[in-house]
């Protein structure tokens, strides 16, 4: 271990620069953990002023302000920064960037940083704390040895989160393929209310459930906050006995529900997969009649033009509502049973594609941890 005063300094770059318009870097062009830069801003060097520091590839670049504190930069060429981002110089002899910036974003060091934090308006690590804090510290070969196998694995995250945002893209252009845009209907479907093609029920009323009525592992609720990127997301401790469930059977979801969030962000819907869930408060139950799908419905009221269309559509000034009434009159394109069921098996499939990369996904991310925690959190030997 040693403190990072004995292993680095405070140094601006004293680097010629000729240039006559200049990089300035700030807190808000750097993305949050991994440091990348999000945006560039050339200016003048005539607008630069004594308030910025000079950086180059020997620094690291680390934000003392929270809530940025794990935005640690390491540059790749030379540059000005606003003066948020304290200019770190390693010692080359003891202590490497990438193995530097990887303790400053570790989940312990941040936990730490936060903790040490202090100022009202602009709460902030002082330079002397951040100067005692310790690190440990392994020799060279086996920083860079950590720092590349870190990098292998942060790399390979990327890419899986890249794999599955083009699959939702694929989603959302084969919704289009078929069916055109179903906001503009450009394909002439016949179209229908929803009061048409589904029976819609409201939540239950507040004053039917009180804060006795929660026990855990019993009947989750589905509230708006449980449904996430279009899957219900129960919460364990939010949930009823067999007795309560039974005295609000007529909320229940069936499987094939789409619940609907009708307060707050506008076309959060879901579709029901299992029995024993209730409707909250703040949801809303669709039940098909038969004519369309419940997946195929909840991908037109979950897509960005229905959002707009519900948006709009909903009351209330502090937060939005929606009620029987609104959803009822709500248009959707009635399509062929065939297509929609063609479509459902290509989302299916494209499911089991997403399963399959967020599982590796998710071993990359414990991995990563685990590595993070060997060398940072007193797991390793060093």
């Amino acid at each position: 271990m040693a403190r990072l005063k004995d292993v680095l300094t405070i140094t601006t770059s004293s680097q010629q620069i000729d240039d006559d318009t200049i990089w300035l870097l700030n807190l808000d062009m750097v993305e949050q953990q991994t440091g990348n830069i999000i945006a560039y801003n050339f200016v003048p060097r005539s607008e630069l002023n004594g308030s910025i520091i000079q950086f180059d590839t020997n620094n690291v670049l680390y934000s003392k302000l929270r809530p940025n504190l794990n935005k640690v930069v390491v540059p790749t060429t030379y540059g000005f920064a606003t003066s948020e981002m304290l200019p770190l110089l390693p010692n080359p002899q003891l202590l490497s960037r990438a193995y530097l910036a990887a303790f400053l974003r570790s989940d312990s060091f941040v936990t730490w940083a936060v903790s040490k934090t202090a100022g009202a308006k602009m709460p902030r690590l002082s330079t002397q704390e951040l100067l005692n804090k310790e690190i440990p510290l392994p020799s060279l070969d086996e920083q860079n040895y950590f720092s590349a196998l870190l990098d292998k694995t942060c790399a390979l995250i990327a890419l899986r989160k890249q794999q599955l945002a083009k699959l939702d893209e694929l989603v959302k252009a084969r919704f289009v393929e078929m069916f055109g845009d179903p906001l503009k209907n450009d394909r002439e479907w016949p179209t229908a209310s929803l009061g048409e093609v589904a029976e819609i029920r409201i939540g239950p009323f507040g004053s039917m459930l009180h804060k006795d009525d929660y026990i855990e592992k019993g009947h989750a609720l589905v509230n708006p906050s449980h449904i996430i990127d279009g899957k219900i997301v129960i919460d364990p401790k939010l949930t009823v006995s067999d007795e309560k469930y039974f005295e609000l059977s007529s909320y229940a979801l069936q499987p094939g529900d789409v619940v609907l969030g009708r307060r707050g962000e506008m076309g959060r819907c879901a579709v029901a997969r299992e029995e024993g869930l209730l409707c909250g408060t703040g949801s809303m139950i669709i039940r098909s009649k038969g004519k369309m799908l419940p997946y195929f419905l909840q991908n037109i009221l979950s897509s960005p033009g229905y959002k707009k269309i519900i948006e709009d559509k909903a009351v209330g000034v502090t937060m939005l509502n929606l009620n029987i009434p609104i959803v009822s009159a709500l248009e959707v394109p009635l399509l062929p049973l065939r297509e929609q069921n063609q479509y459902i098996c290509f989302l299916k499939k494209v499911d089991e594609i997403k399963l399959t990369t967020q599982q590796g996904l998710d071993k990359l991310e414990m991995a990563k941890n685990a590595l993070m925690q060997e060398y940072f959190e007193g797991g390793k030997s060093l």
